[in-house]
């Protein structure tokens, strides 16, 4: 079973997300990657929070490397 799966609290939260039809795309240590049939992705992290998106990090079957936030820069 995948590390990122090991905690209980990323596990429920997991099988919240399949019961509404998200089907697991990849995972990592950080956390799970979800996609919905309708195109949503979800990130569940390792310790339950949710995130929009893929933010779980780089995997061997990763598209792209790291994902991160946005740097920002003030208005000039």
């Amino acid at each position: 079973m995948p590390t990122a799966l090991s905690i209980s609290r990323c596990v429920q939260v997991v099988a919240d997300y399949e019961d509404r039809g998200y089907r697991v795309m990849r995972d990592t240590n950080f956390g799970v990657v979800l996609r919905h049939p309708n195109g949503g992705v979800v990130t569940v992290l390792a310790n339950g929070e949710t995130r929009a998106g893929d933010k779980a990090g780089p995997s061997q079957d990763s598209a792209t490397a790291w994902w991160s936030e946005p740097s920002y820069a003030a208005p000039e």
